[in-house]
């Protein structure tokens, strides 16, 4: 038996009563058959749910033809409740659980990845009056370690560093004010000197007063979240699916007789009780 730590990321239906679960831990996403997760009476049913983190122990395979490593056991650290009480922090969060499943093969630093999924998902679930602001932080921040990071560092025409006002989407590369026109210019002004911060910022600086102030502006994040959507689009051919039926998930809460709510997006299954 090997103990594990990780983060549901998506299941699917196994046969008649089996899931299989897509977990990401320190060693990359990886998918494990869970058995009879589909029965409400099961303790396999607890933590084979999107959207949760456990401790699991998983049966080596015994040979080669075995499809499926096989999880034995597990334990739920953190259900992230908070987030599956709020629609808006629950599809920010879906739409964060989505672009790791969708990209999380072009990193290699997966101890890093599932640290950093980890925290903003915490983030989110202890505050989530700036769940919005924490998934553009991800966002943002996941561009380095997907590999397309944009140059903040100094003007690509005349090389200074100094009074940097724009990020090229062709390039991602930074125009000084000096250089700067608005034909090339994707993203600029206050706009890109937020980016910039998010992107140049650890998240531990993010204290409730930098937060407030930047939400406030929010014709800013607006551009910032459009711009990294083309940003994705561009450099890895990503469009996020969560974005385009969003408003159709808030409009399909089903609430059933035991008080429990479920929503159905693209394969993502969340439970609330």
């Amino acid at each position: 038996m090997l103990t594990q730590e990780g983060i549901v990321i998506k299941t699917i239906k196994y046969q008649e009563t089996s899931k299989i679960a897509f977990i990401l831990s320190e060693n990359g996403i990886k998918s494990y058959l869970v058995r009879n997760a589909n029965n409400y009476k099961s303790k396999n049913f607890s933590y084979s749910q999107e959207l949760i983190k456990l401790s699991f122990d998983v049966a080596k395979k015994e040979n080669k033809k075995d499809s499926f490593e096989i999880i034995t056991s597990g334990k739920v650290l953190d259900n992230y409740s908070n987030i599956k009480n709020d629609i808006d922090a629950l599809l920010n969060s879906i739409e964060i659980l989505e672009i790791i499943y969708s990209l999380s093969m072009h990193t290699n630093d997966n101890h890093t990845l599932y640290s950093f999924l980890s925290k903003i998902l915490d983030l989110i679930n202890k505050n989530i009056a700036y769940r919005k602001l924490y998934c553009l932080i991800f966002k943002t921040k996941l561009l380095y370690l997907l590999g397309i990071a944009p140059n903040f560092s100094h003007c690509s025409k005349c090389q200074t560093k100094e009074d940097l006002y724009s990020l090229q989407l062709d390039s991602g590369t930074s125009l000084c004010k000096k250089c700067f026109s608005l034909n090339e210019a994707i993203i600029y002004g206050k706009s890109y000197n937020i980016l910039r911060f998010l992107y140049l910022t650890k998240v531990e600086q993010f204290d409730e007063k930098i937060i407030k102030k930047i939400i406030e502006d929010e014709k800013s994040i607006n551009d910032i979240n459009e711009f990294l959507d083309r940003y994705y689009d561009y450099y890895l051919g990503y469009k996020s699916q969560t974005k385009k039926i969003a408003n159709k998930i808030k409009n399909n809460w089903i609430k059933i007789p035991s008080f429990s709510i479920i929503i159905m997006k693209e394969g993502f299954l969340y439970e609330k009780k």
